[in-house]
């Protein structure tokens, strides 16, 4: 006879569950002759109902082991431990961390391909699809709670949905997606580092004559940008191996205020280089269809955070404020975003750069080429710093089947033993 493996629960009304493997009973207080569990596909509560002087802890350590990551009676994302949970506050400062990226600086350029109306327009409308799909997938995530299933992740929606072949689609978009974020993480690091080192001796990136850059060698060479590529891949590879998300609490903050305060001064400068130069490069573009595409996966890109929310979501004292959390957070990208983004290219127009910290350099920005490097400096770090949380998503995934594939792998071994 095979003994019935028993899940305990804490319910609101007072009573205390029992779930078995197997078979099906309710007994009141008292009573103690449990009889043997029958056969059942789906497993059924034994309710006990406690007495009033005694209490149970929703963080007892037996509650805590035997209860999964859901509230099945309710439906509601169960918090982790208190020394995993993150606060609401650190929540909307990841999810702001995730969407608010290096994407913002390639915005100036993209206006200027596809023309300011058109590029305000697509901006609005992806900032509301981005929140609009971001809080589908809560909800979706909230219904399959109800439904007793355990949702951790994007792919956990796809398997409920499509099956196994679902989940895989869903894994590899996000793992390729969040791949190639780190990709143009990487490629912007590079290049701005390089900006900084040839602006450090009195040039700049580019073909302009008038400010070349005066360095030979290994530190003028066109390669210098993969060199520092292969030189960051070393030490970002460490930090990809954390698993907790509190240990990016302090690292998301940090990187958080860089970029507010950064932008805060980029776009005092912008005001200030306007009404005091003026605009350059041409005539103002206002549509242009030709560049509406690739302003598309631009605006898109900016707003690149979905993969971690599920994983936010899970980690914080409080799952049931994720919602607003979106919503402000990514109305507030927005407005950031559509504002630099316009301003920028008000200035520098048919000149601005790929990357638009590469046109501070022009010698009209406000506090010279030091601020200019330090702004830089600050993006460099930033991006260093948000590297391993927009990673996060895609090791989980591939952590993951690594495990299930290994355990497939050894239950073979065995059998064939």
């Amino acid at each position: 006879m095979v003994d019935p493996v028993v899940v305990l629960l804490a319910a609101d009304d007072g009573t205390v569950n029992f779930h078995f493997c197997r078979g099906t009973h309710e007994a009141t207080e008292g009573d103690h002759n449990l009889p043997a569990p029958a056969s059942s596909r789906q497993p059924a509560p034994l309710r006990i109902k406690t007495p009033a002087s005694f209490e149970m802890s929703p963080a007892s350590p037996v509650l805590e082991r035997a209860s999964p990551s859901q509230n099945a009676q309710q439906g509601v994302l169960i918090p982790p431990e208190s020394r995993h949970a993150v606060s609401t506050f650190q929540a909307g400062v990841t999810v702001f961390k995730a969407v608010v990226g290096p994407g913002t600086l390639f915005l100036p350029s993209a206006v200027k391909n596809a023309g300011l109306v058109t590029a305000l327009c697509v901006s609005l409308g992806a900032g509301v699809v981005s929140t609009w799909c971001m809080l589908l997938v809560l909800e979706s995530a909230d219904i399959l709670r109800r439904k007793n299933r355990d949702i951790k992740t994007l792919g956990d929606i796809g398997f409920e949905v499509y099956g196994p072949m679902g989940q895989l689609v869903v894994d590899i978009a996000v793992v390729v997606s969040q791949l190639g974020f780190c990709t143009a993480y990487c490629v912007f690091v590079a290049e701005n580092v390089q900006a900084i080192v040839f602006e450090a001796v009195g040039g700049m990136v580019g073909s302009d004559e008038k400010r070349k850059c005066s360095l030979s060698g290994f530190l003028a060479s066109d390669m210098l940008v993969y060199y520092i590529i292969l030189m960051c891949i070393p030490l970002l590879i460490p930090v990809t191996w954390l698993r907790q998300l509190k240990y990016f609490a302090v690292t998301n903050t940090l990187a958080s205020l860089l970029v507010v305060v950064s932008v805060l001064f980029m776009l005092i400068a912008l005001v200030k280089r306007y009404v005091e130069v003026g605009p350059e490069g041409g005539e103002l573009e206002l549509y242009n269809l030709h560049g509406t595409l690739v302003y598309v996966g631009v605006a898109m890109y900016a707003f690149e955070g979905v993969g971690v929310l599920l994983p936010v979501q899970e980690s914080m004292a409080e799952p049931h404020r994720m919602p607003e959390v979106v919503c402000w957070t990514l109305s507030l990208a927005c407005l950031l975003q559509v504002v630099f983004a316009s301003l920028a290219y008000l200035n520098y127009r048919q000149h601005t750069a790929s990357i638009v910290t590469i046109s501070l350099a022009d010698g009209h920005i406000m506090g010279g080429m030091g601020a200019v490097i330090a702004v830089q400096v600050a993006w460099v770090v930033e991006v260093l710093l948000t590297f391993p949380l927009q990673l996060f998503p895609a090791v989980r995934i591939l952590d993951t089947r690594g495990a299930t594939a290994g355990r497939g792998r050894g239950r073979g071994l065995g059998r064939r033993s």
